[in-house]
């Protein structure tokens, strides 16, 4: 900074030099040699001329990286000595020797000479010395030579001149110097405020409280703003900040600020700036005002935040929220009627994102048919209408299978389509509407005027939203005719089944749904029926049978089948069949379906039946016990010898007649195990002997087949059951008979033993080819047999399983089946046992 005032202050200087030098020639040109001064004159223009050069060098040169200060200051102070010694020259050369005045007027120049240098070299103290030291030098030398005391009177004046020069020159120097330093702080704090200021988020200023509020300062952060640089604006330069506000905003901003002036306040207020560009952003302004010790407004400081951002942030939420707001009004509608529902859907829509038309279309391959609109009056568009899907824009959105938005046609890739063309509508926001994953059209907002910008993410988004609201309602009335059709056919079974059709809550058992035929067959109206529970129409004696369906019914959610009574309103009874499931409904509340078959018939049918059956059977017992024991006679040869044929047709009668007395036998025992007029005579026997003896007793029965019983493993004498002897042997008969019958030919029949908690299981297991999946409900039913198959033609009467079922409930057991995996069927029956197994006898072959 030293440098560059000693070079601002050089031309200044040269031309005090040359103005000097030609008053002195002037003045004194008659007393002066004139080639003498003419000499020292192209001197001094010399030197001069090469510290011209030298500024103009400095110039040049001071704005380089490399610029190298030493050294411009060295050649400085040697163009100052330069200029200090050819003064010097001067003097000595054409100082007058007897002309007292111009001697004093060659003081007086020189004197002002090196006055004018020690200020203009302030800066540097040593270019200051090498200038007036040489100057001064030679005159006071002059002076002294003369020995007068006038001319001594001069030398000590110049001296003392000089001296108080140098003096004058360092006071000047270190004012410079703090001068230099106040400048530094100056600049550091200034850099340090850009700094600040452009660090700041915002424009900061200061103006004067004028109606065009004339800018003192302002940051560049304004050109984002305006458009414009700061500069423009300092000192209304090319224009005014005011007239950059927007014309409708200007009065309102200028009424808030002057209010706030009068108030005493700082304020804030909104306001929009137009751009250079034409668009408009938002600003806004906090300021107060800087006051004097009088209270009057000096300036006006303040800052201006670009809010555009946060403006359009806040509109785009703003839409959001009504789009929300838009769709839950669509959504929690309480039109229940579809078409409706989409009529007000699309108003709402069209309301939301300000277009003329709405549609919903149906697509049907190559047309497009209105299926809900709405429509301005002028546009002739109604449910129903059909166009073909090439003259419209849906076509557009289609082919894309996904959004397509357009905000102004004319000027679009689509401008050439045929519906541009027919109608002329300019904007266009479609999306494809699916239902149960097949498109089923289109929902599309259409205006005929070319919106100002393009659509937003959140109305994009809305109709996203919104089509597939549409699908959904869509499906959902489908759906709502499908259950409707599937609920009146329903219904229509439900009614005019022949069984009886019930719906209880499980937990009080009360009637909710019953069908026509239960109230017919009960007695009661149906409102009677319904506010009745199924306990009430069940006979007390069943309650200890119920807890048992009702555990069959928690652990399997079914129950059944069932036999039990219900009484009728008149108090009659009359026995059902009841089969049911248990369900939950939406609400989390358990329901029972029941079937109920009126088994009144059949048990009367059946009772004919056996009553049929047991007169046939005692009626037929005895002559056949006759014919048999004839025909026994005759086989066994007791008469004389008949031919070979007749031989055969007797033993074919012997063996029918065999068969019929144990069918009438199996008959007999039937009834009377049903009527409970068979005894029984139920002791503690040991399992062991009764089971080999029923090994051996059937041995011969199996060995017809190739067949081998064989006792698995069996238990000690001390293992006890309460059976009857003789009813055992006969359930172990029918068991192992019907396994010799069903076993292939080389095969085994097991016998094996399960020991229970407080009974014992017999298994009968053999290797035959299982019970069909069909037939496993029928298999303990009286003359069950396979229609067709193996079972009739291996003989039987369709008895003895249903005889071996009754036998072994009524001495108190249980008997079931199992399908074996590799292949036959275990059937088993439970015995109470009185002792308990101790295992590790085997029967020995």
């Amino acid at each position: 900074m030293r440098l560059g005032l000693l070079y601002d202050g050089l031309y200044p200087s040269l031309a005090a030099h040359l103005l000097l030098a030609g008053l002195l020639l002037l003045v004194s040109w008659s007393t002066l040699n004139a080639t003498l001064a003419l000499i020292w004159l192209l001197l001094l223009l010399l030197v001069l001329v090469g510290r011209l050069f030298s500024g103009y060098w400095y110039r040049c040169v001071s704005s380089s990286v490399d610029f190298d200060v030493e050294r411009s200051l060295r050649i400085f102070r040697v163009g100052a000595f330069l200029s200090g010694l050819t003064w010097g020259i001067g003097i000595w050369l054409l100082f007058p020797a007897d002309e007292l005045a111009i001697q004093v007027f060659f003081a007086f120049v020189v004197a002002g000479m090196c006055a004018g240098g020690m200020t203009s070299l302030a800066p540097d103290r040593i270019s200051a010395l090498l200038l007036i030291t040489p100057a001064l030098l030679p005159l006071i030398s002059h002076f002294l030579l003369q020995a007068d005391p006038m001319s001594l009177s001069m030398s000590g004046m110049i001296l003392l001149f000089l001296l108080f020069l140098v003096a004058t020159g360092g006071r000047l120097q270190k004012v410079l110097q703090h001068n230099d330093q106040l400048m530094r702080s100056i600049s550091d704090s200034e850099a340090q405020f850009r700094a600040l200021v452009d660090n700041i988020p915002g424009i900061t200023y200061r103006c004067l409280a004028d109606e065009h509020w004339t800018m003192i300062f302002m940051s560049d952060q304004v050109d984002p703003l305006s458009g414009y640089p700061a500069s423009d604006f300092i000192n209304n330069a090319v224009r005014s900040y005011a007239s950059v506000i927007h014309p409708d905003d200007r009065a309102m901003t200028d009424r808030v600020v002057q209010a706030a002036l009068k108030a005493g306040n700082d304020w804030q207020v909104e306001y929009r700036i137009v751009h250079h560009d034409g668009s408009f952003r938002w600003a806004m302004e906090r300021g107060a005002a800087v006051r004097s010790l009088e209270n009057e407004v000096i300036c006006l400081d303040g800052f201006i935040l670009d809010i555009t951002e946060q403006k359009q942030g806040i509109k785009q939420i703003k839409n959001q929220l009504r789009a929300f707001a838009t769709l839950h009004e669509i959504v929690s509608g309480s039109v229940k009627d579809l078409r409706q529902q989409l009529q007000q859907a699309l108003r709402l829509g069209s309301d939301y994102l300000e277009l003329d038309l709405g549609i919903v279309s149906c697509i049907k391959s190559t047309s497009y048919e209105v299926f809900a609109c709405v429509a301005p009056k002028e546009m002739p568009i109604h449910p129903g209408q059909v166009f073909q899907m090439g003259q419209t824009y849906c076509d557009l959105t289609l082919r894309q299978g996904d959004l397509v938005a357009v905000d102004h046609v004319g000027q679009s890739a689509f401008s050439g389509h045929p519906c541009y063309k027919e109608t002329s509508l300019e904007v266009y926001l479609g999306m494809p509407v699916e239902v149960a994953g097949q498109v089923f059209g289109t929902l599309s907002f259409t205006g005929r005027m070319p919106r100002d910008k393009a659509f937003s993410d959140g109305e994009k988004m809305f109709v996203r939203l919104l089509a597939r609201w549409v699908g959904a309602v869509i499906a959902g009335d489908r759906a709502d005719q499908a259950l409707q059709l599937n609920t009146i056919r329903l219904r229509g079974l439900f009614e005019l089944s022949p069984l009886g059709i019930a719906l209880n809550d499980f937990e009080t058992g009360r009637f909710l749904e019953v069908n026509e035929t239960l109230v017919q067959a009960v007695g009661y109206s149906r409102a009677e029926l319904l506010s009745l529970s199924h306990l009430g129409l069940t006979p007390g004696h069943y309650w200890k049978q119920e807890s048992v369906q009702v555990k069959k019914l928690l652990d399997t959610d079914r129950f059944g089948p069932y036999e039990k009574e219900f009484v009728r309103k008149d108090g009659s009874s009359f026995p059902v069949l009841l089969n049911g499931m248990l369900v939950v409904d939406p609400d989390g509340r358990k329901l029972v379906w029941s079937i109920i078959e009126d088994m009144t018939d059949r048990k009367r049918i059946e009772r004919m039946k056996d009553q049929f059956v047991s007169t046939v059977s005692h009626e037929l017992r005895t002559p056949l016990t006759s014919i048999a024991g004839a025909l026994g006679l005759l086989a066994g040869g007791v008469m004389e010898h008949f031919p070979e044929k007749t031989t055969q047709l007797i033993d074919i009668a012997h063996s029918n007649s065999k068969r019929l007395i144990s069918l009438i036998n199996d008959l007999l025992d039937m009834d009377k195990l049903l009527e409970g007029q068979m005894k029984f005579s139920i002791k503690t026997h040991p399992l062991f002997p009764l089971l080999k003896q029923s090994i051996h007793d059937n041995q011969l029965y199996a060995d017809q087949y190739a067949v081998q019983l064989k006792l698995q493993t069996v238990a000690d004498a001390d293992l006890l059951v309460r059976v009857d002897e003789q009813r055992l042997q006969q359930i172990m008969a029918n068991l192992l008979s019907n396994a010799a019958k069903f076993s292939p030919a080389g095969s085994e029949v097991t016998i094996d033993l399960q020991l229970l908690d407080a009974s014992v299981k017999v298994r009968v297991i053999d290797q035959g080819p299982g019970i069909p999946e069909d037939f496993r409900s029928r298999i303990f039913e009286k003359f069950s047999q396979l229609d067709g198959s193996s079972d009739r033609l291996k003989g039987g009467t369709g008895l003895g399983l249903a005889i071996t079922r009754e036998l072994v409930e009524q001495m108190g057991g249980s008997i079931g089946f199992d399908t074996v995996t590799q292949g036959g069927t275990c059937f088993w029956f439970e015995l109470q046992r009185v002792s308990r197994f101790i295992p590790g006898n085997r029967i020995k072959e």
